[in-house]
């Protein structure tokens, strides 16, 4: 009877909160529900004595109040003011001692003969515990030898019992399960861990859904990333086609389907300075129950537009998993038909300690060309994690859609700096359109039809590089620029974008060569302050170096402050980026070419000084300027990411914390070549590059570099390309897109999602709303 947490029924609950060493409101609730699961069936009783101090809480109320018996027990749980929750291993009674039960298993595979099964370790708390009954039952033909009982368990200690059983009858291949159901002893019980499952003699082929998880192999990794609800922190994800099924695997930081046994959240209240009024009462939020969810979205058919969007994934089939406790409540099965959902029927469903599978028909997705899952677990108060999946079954080739066919040199040049922003709306392309001997610009809407209407970027004519840089907050675009004639300038223009349309201010040039050179690589950025920051490569009497300086005033590129050199002149081209810290710092990395290999050094701007630290070499083994970038970004948190393909053609990553990290390895073939790397608002990382195979390869990395996953769906056709570069502002939190130049006259785009511009997070209609993969 009662309330259920856990295995034990709660037929009453004293319930206090408070801080500061005080103790607020602590009362009597009795349960009068049917439903064991329903917290808002607790019924007020009466006020009960409570004080604190330190670490220590003592509560009393009437033994009458809670109609007793002589086997009561009581169970302890704490809460925090942000939903995190522990309870005592074990429920007590009224006299000293308590007895925990924990079973576990020995082997994946057994034998047909008399085996271990099993082991049981019993802890006694805070008294010898005499154990005079264990009973355990397994499944089929499964013979358990009885333990020899009664025996003790001194205060304190752990005794581990080993379970034999006689599997001789038992057919190979066939799963076998085994849990301790009940033990008898002199103190008050808790029996804990997961079923026990093995095999007999060994593991059938493919995977079936029967809670025994040894049949999957290593899945997709997340990273343990949330301080709270580890119960529902993502660790590793999967999912596999079948012959007739499609099956999928979760395993959390914590314990699957555990749930929550008090689902309310307290807002704490604080005292306010002297003379401010008294803080409002707190605010209790609640639910009838604390079940933690798991949700699958699955896109089957990414070439279609079937489907809701959820989590950047236009879903035709939601599979929906609740549970508590580590038992599932509840199982469902949804289809997109006539643009609504409809429940069907055919899911299965099994957890473990902390993993579940999950399978269903294959004709409930529909045809799959180039899924895309997304694997979503919250707990009742929508805290939780998501991850991502593409799979690589039956995959069609992707489309690659055309900018601009001018079929004379056309190109959107060295690959210093993107080329391609989107405002939520519109994506804009710059590339130097050969025929007109200029750069110029195109929009589309959907990245697949664009207007093929260029105008020109620049003022001034002949104008050959260019590179990009977008402040979405204000809607503001800036290019920077210059001429194959040599010269000691470089160009710059900014402009308002408003729907698919640049409005243009003056152009403005600044003397930045001592001689003059040309074309110049040049970088340009937006710091925090909105001061406009460009890099350019130089040319001095002595050697090329590269030279860096603000605007003068914030959004204006009409007037420059004084130029700093970087590094000391040298002979060869140098190619620079440079992206904003916080707190209006910035960073710069360059490349240099240098017989035997280039050198990519890096320098940092720290603005309250007002000064450039000294270029550090950051790896010595760069490919030559675009073909080997560098391609570099700055997240929120003032980390750079830097990925360059080497001498060898290999793609490297490495990053800066203050200090540049050890390279990592993305891709050790041979002709790699044009890495870029972007970065979505969820501070996720897409690198992308040309194989050896002239296709577009990526991979992507959702714990801020730490660790990276391949991406199947990138383009597979075999034309020759050059000076690929990534989006620069992308809204979505699951999509990326790309240009690229083929032999010179074609310009290409390219996006992920293909065909449609998903906007996440939506809520969600069908269980939760929208669910934070951290909270902060």
């Amino acid at each position: 009877t009662g309330y259920l947490i856990r295995n034990f029924g709660a037929d009453f609950v004293i319930q206090a909160y408070g801080g500061d060493n005080t103790v607020k409101d602590p009362q009597l609730y009795r349960f009068m529900g049917d439903d064991q699961t329903n917290w808002s069936a607790f019924t007020k009783i009466h006020s009960v004595e409570a004080e604190a101090g330190g670490r220590m809480m003592e509560l009393q109320t009437t033994t009458q109040s809670l109609d007793l018996d002589e086997e009561f027990t009581v169970l302890f749980c704490a809460n925090d003011y942000e939903g995190g929750q522990s309870c005592s291993s074990v429920p007590v009674g009224k006299e000293p001692g308590a007895l925990l039960v924990e079973q576990k298993r020995l082997k994946s595979v057994l034998d047909r003969d008399v085996q271990q099964i099993m082991e049981i370790n019993f802890t006694a708390k805070a008294a010898d515990v005499v154990v005079s009954d264990v009973v355990i039952e397994a499944s089929g033909s499964v013979s358990v030898q009885t333990l020899q009982i009664p025996f003790t368990v001194p205060q304190g200690t752990t005794s581990t019992k080993i379970v034999m059983a006689d599997m001789s009858s038992e057919p190979a291949g066939s799963l076998v399960t085994a849990s301790v159901q009940s033990v008898l002893a002199d103190k008050p019980t808790t029996i804990r861990g997961e079923t026990v499952r093995a095999y007999i003699e060994e593991i059938p082929p493919g995977i079936k859904i029967d809670g025994f998880f040894d049949d999957w192999a290593a899945g997709n990794p997340d990273p343990v990333d949330m301080e709270l609800g580890s119960n529902v922190d993502i660790t590793e994800y999967d999912a596999v086609e079948g012959t007739s099924d499609v099956s999928f695997h979760l395993s959390v930081a914590g314990e699957m389907m555990q749930g929550t046994a008090t689902p309310y959240v307290r807002m704490r209240s604080y005292p306010g300075e002297p003379g401010e009024p008294v803080s409002v009462p707190p605010i209790v939020e609640s639910k009838v129950s604390g079940e933690d969810y798991v949700m699958i979205y699955i896109d089957s058919n990414s070439s279609d537009d079937l489907g809701e969007a959820f989590y950047g994934v236009k879903a035709n089939t939601i599979v929906e998993i609740r549970g508590i406790y580590g038992v599932i409540k509840y199982k469902s099965l949804k289809n997109w038909i006539n643009e609504s959902w409809e429940e069907v029927a055919g899911v299965s469903a099994q957890n473990d300690m902390d993993e579940i599978e999950m399978s269903i028909n294959l004709a409930r997705v529909g045809t799959l060309d180039n899924p895309k899952i997304a694997f979503v677990t919250s707990n009742w108060n929508m805290m939780g994690d998501r991850s991502f999946q593409q799979t690589d079954w039956k995959t069609r080739s992707r489309a690659i859609y055309l900018v601009e066919d001018d079929q004379n040199e056309t190109s959107t040049g060295p690959q210093t700096q993107r080329k391609v922003f989107y405002t939520g709306s519109y994506f804009f392309v710059f590339y130097r359109h050969a025929t007109e001997d200029n750069i110029t610009w195109e929009w589309s809407a959907d990245g697949t039809d664009w207007t093929n209407d260029y105008e020109y970027a620049f003022e001034s004519s002949e104008m050959y590089y260019v590179a990009v840089w977008y402040d979405q907050s204000g809607s503001r675009v800036y290019i920077i620029g210059d001429k194959n004639a040599g010269s000691r300038n470089v160009y710059l223009r900014s402009g308002t974008v408003t729907g698919n349309q640049i409005s243009w201010d003056n152009e403005s040039t600044v003397a930045i060569s001592q001689t003059g050179t040309g074309p110049k690589l040049v970088s340009i950025a937006v710091d925090s302050e909105s001061y406009v920051w460009i890099a350019s490569e130089v040319r001095n009497s002595t050697g090329y170096n590269i030279n860096v300086t603000r605007s003068i005033n914030p959004e204006d590129i009409s007037s420059f402050g004084p130029q700093t050199a970087l590094d000391t002149n040298q002979s060869g081209s140098v190619a620079p980026i440079i992206v904003p810290l916080s707190n209006s710092d910035m960073y710069c990395v360059f490349s240099r070419n240098a017989v035997g290999g280039n050198t990519i050094k890096g320098s940092y701007y720290d603005d309250s000084s007002s000064t450039w630290s000294t270029a550090e070499d950051i790896v010595d083994d760069a490919y030559s300027i675009g073909f080997g970038g560098p391609s570099i970004v700055a997240d929120d948190s003032d980390n750079v990411h830097l990925i360059y393909a080497n001498t060898n053609f290999a793609v490297n990553y490495t990053k800066y914390t203050g200090s540049w990290s050890s390279t990592t390895i993305l891709d050790d073939a041979s002709n790699c070549s044009y890495p870029t790397v972007s970065l979505v608002l969820s501070d996720d990382l897409y690198a992308f590059w040309v194989n050896e195979s002239e296709q577009i390869s990526g991979k992507y990395s959702l714990d801020g570099g730490s660790t990276w996953s391949w991406m199947a769906w990138i383009t597979p056709n075999t034309i020759a390309k050059r000076n690929l570069t990534s989006v620069y502002s992308y809204t979505n939190s699951w999509s990326v897109a790309w240009v690229w130049d083929m032999q010179s006259d074609k310009v290409y785009f390219e996006r992920i999602p293909e065909f449609d511009v998903l906007l996440v997070p939506i809520v969600a209609v069908i269980i939760i709303p929208i669910i934070l993969r951290r909270r902060h």
